[in-house]
């Protein structure tokens, strides 16, 4: 009687064991900010993390260069933690003359999700 409530508990742990759905070690979460916007965004920033993407040249040179500038049209897609908080940034038509904000909305990203936020010359900013 105990080997067979032995074997019985051996079967259902190991079923149990399983069963469990396994988390993928590389689980990717990203976000993505797209510039609909007539602006230069700069400086991004998101749950404390400074974003940036690789800017590759069009050309045979094979130097990636690191940019934090987001011009219009353009989008980054950057990997991050999971988390909570407001998206700040640095605006302008200028480089050189850039003011600093946050947007109105806060963003939640949840592990493993990729979220994509669009700036728009309609998007709520507070500076």
């Amino acid at each position: 009687m105990k080997r067979i409530l032995l074997l019985l508990l051996f079967v259902f742990v190991t079923l149990f064991l399983i069963s469990c759905e396994k988390e993928s070690e590389k689980t990717i979460t990203q976000l993505t900010i797209q510039n609909e916007s007539g602006f230069i965004i700069s400086d991004i920033k998101w749950n404390g993390t400074e974003l940036k993407y690789k800017r590759n040249p069009q050309s045979q040179n094979t130097i990636t260069i690191w940019d934090r500038h987001l011009n219009p049209s353009e989008r980054m897609t950057c990997d991050v933690f999971a988390g909570t908080g407001y998206i700040y940034l640095s605006y302008g038509t200028d480089r050189n003359a850039l003011s600093s904000a946050r947007t109105n909305e806060v963003i939640t990203i949840e592990k493993g999700e990729s979220y994509i936020f669009t700036f728009t010359d309609n998007t709520i900013i507070v500076e």
